[in-house]
């Protein structure tokens, strides 16, 4: 099996510090029970010497975020966290203008799953040329279905 590059998306706003704790613990349990995926969280650095709480700091670390989208460096994304943030739901959205597959961290995939398939079906027709009835029909296009094998 060949590896693939993941970045895993998880709200940071907050409790910075405890989400960042929280995608650290993430990437660890990815790197040593998934040999074939190299997760990044490219954001966690850029946490380190921008203030997410000031928003012209904020702003700079969006901006190298949406980079990595634009130049897939990554083969898919994974949500993960308690819910979808507000840059979650760009991130989706920057998945469907640069067609990465989507998919859920495996304890979140309960909390997760349902607001991701809405969240294409919302945004997927103002990005791609289809109506929101078939792109429910067609999830698959988006998003992995391998819940359970993660």
């Amino acid at each position: 099996m060949s590896e693939k590059v993941v970045y895993i998306a998880h709200p940071i706003g907050g409790d910075v510090q405890g989400n960042i704790k929280d995608v650290l613990s993430i990437l660890r349990d990815i790197s040593f029970n998934q040999k074939d995926v190299i997760p990044i969280a490219p954001y966690v650095v850029c946490c380190q010497y921008l203030d997410d709480n000031v928003p012209e700091e904020r702003a700079i670390g969006i901006v190298a975020d949406n980079m990595y989208f634009k130049k897939a460096y990554m083969d898919e994304v994974w949500f993960s966290g308690p819910r979808f943030s507000f840059g979650m739901k760009e991130e989706v959205k920057l998945c469907l203008k640069h067609g990465l597959m989507m998919d859920c961290y495996k304890r979140d995939t309960r909390i997760l799953k349902p607001e991701l398939e809405n969240l294409i079906v919302e945004y997927a027709p103002s990005i791609v040329d289809a109506n929101p009835e078939s792109i429910r029909n067609n999830l698959g296009l988006f998003m992995k279905f391998s819940f359970s094998s993660r």
